[in-house]
């Protein structure tokens, strides 16, 4: 007879935004409830829609949570200081186009997630290098796209992990 360690066993009751921690730490777990073994868990499962929902729900809180504290600070000088003469120019013509088609809501949509990430850089809100900024596109884009996976390799579990605790910060904080 085989026994199981309890260092690969997890509750059925462990949090989706728990798992990604826990997998770090092993490949797999087998799930128990009460004292029976109902099932396994592995890195891989972290690719699963059910566990890229929580995901997308807490980058699109932190994205609007963001975007609510400064979206009324923008000005054109801003932009070129944190993006350039020539990327400021492009947005303040989205905004155009977008008043000219009668859908102008100010600056709402004209920016993509890491543009938003560095303006709240520049506005003090959060901290996040470059590095960390395509960290979480990188993250947000995996969870967003039907087509892209959360985890290829069991090192990749580490990414998810860390782009978590930097949401988590940014949700505390704001």
């Amino acid at each position: 007879m085989n026994l199981i360690e309890p260092a690969y066993l997890v509750s059925d009751g462990t949090s989706l935004f728990e798992m990604p921690e826990l997998l770090k730490q092993n490949s797999f777990y087998f799930v128990l409830s009460a004292n029976t073994i109902i099932g396994y868990v592995h890195y891989s499962d972290l690719n699963k829609s059910i566990m890229k929902i929580p995901f997308f729900a807490l980058f699109q809180l932190t994205e609007s949570a963001l975007w609510e504290k400064f979206k009324d600070r923008i000005t054109e000088d801003n932009m070129r200081i944190v993006f350039g003469e020539d990327q400021a120019k492009r947005f303040t013509a989205a905004r155009k186009e977008a008043t000219k088609s009668n859908v102008d809501v100010g600056w709402t949509g004209v920016f993509t997630f890491p543009s938003i990430l560095r303006l709240a850089r520049h506005f003090g809100l959060v901290h996040f290098t470059d590095d960390e900024i395509g960290l979480l596109r990188d993250v947000r884009n995996n969870v967003s796209h039907s087509d892209k996976n959360l985890v290829a390799q069991h090192s990749d579990v580490e990414m998810l992990v860390r782009a978590y605790s930097m949401f988590q910060q940014v949700i505390e904080r704001t």
